[in-house]
């Protein structure tokens, strides 16, 4: 009886924490949407030039600079 009940708190609990989280992004404003594409496009950089260069030649790729 007592896992049980610990159980359905458990759930109430994450009911809640998710409510908590995704009602405020549904609603607000903002969005850290721009941002987290920037990382994804230097981090898929970094994969593919993994050992090829140095700054300056990363650099090259992302603003646009010829190295």
């Amino acid at each position: 009886m007592r896992r049980a009940i610990g159980n359905l708190l458990r759930i109430h609990y994450g009911r809640l924490h998710t409510k908590f989280l995704t009602v405020p992004a549904i609603t607000l404003p903002w969005s850290n949407g721009q941002t987290e594409g920037q990382v994804t496009k230097l981090k898929l950089v970094k994969r593919q030039m993994y050992g090829r260069g140095k700054i300056d030649l990363l650099q090259a790729r992302l603003i646009g600079l010829k190295p």
